[in-house]
């Protein structure tokens, strides 16, 4: 009997999928949790139209205004509606002086709207594609917006780091290149 549970606690740690029934509904994943000592964020709230959208914003310690990153994440096919706020970004920024925002456009985290695949799909290419990256880029251009209004940042020192789609980035209206002389003191 003993030699039997040992095998059957084996069996289920090393393929955890076995204890289950065979289902259609995948397994939730979960973004990475924080390490001890990451930086400690907020959650926010931001308007673009008629849309809530989630944002995390991460700053230094002190009052600011501090210098802003706004970390625009790639496509997570099927794992669109996970929050994720980037820890590994805040890392390197953060110690470094600079707040960081990270928006989840519309479909993103808890942020309304449909979800890029909801909406386009794996294979679409055409005219509502390039809609669908508009009216995100839009998205992130509202966070923007609202950092400057709302956040301890500075507005004359602000960039912009992206993955995977560059037409999502701020356009250099919302944006610019942080300069030796406009980095954190």
């Amino acid at each position: 009997m003993f030699r039997i549970s040992l095998c059957v606690l084996a069996a289920l740690l090393l393929f955890p999928g076995a204890s289950r029934a065979q289902s259609s509904i995948p397994p939730v994943k979960q973004a990475p949790s924080p390490r001890p000592g990451d930086p400690t964020y907020e959650t926010l709230f931001y308007r673009n139209g008629d849309l809530n959208l989630e944002a995390y914003f991460f700053k230094p310690q002190g009052t600011g205004p501090f210098p802003l990153v706004v970390y625009n994440h790639g496509s997570r096919t099927d794992e669109e509606r996970m929050e994720w706020p980037v820890f590994f970004i805040a890392r390197m920024l953060v110690p470094a002086g600079y707040a960081v925002l990270v928006p989840e456009r519309r479909g993103y985290g808890k942020s309304e709207g449909p979800t890029f695949t909801e909406d386009i799909g794996p294979a679409e290419r055409g005219q509502r594609f390039v809609d669908r990256l508009i009216a995100e880029a839009g998205d992130v251009n509202a966070a923007v917006d609202f950092a400057r209004t709302k956040l301890p940042i500075d507005p004359k020192r602000q960039n912009s780091i992206s993955c995977s789609w560059p037409i999502l980035r701020p356009p250099p209206s919302a944006t610019r290149m942080l300069s030796p002389a406009s980095r954190p003191r």
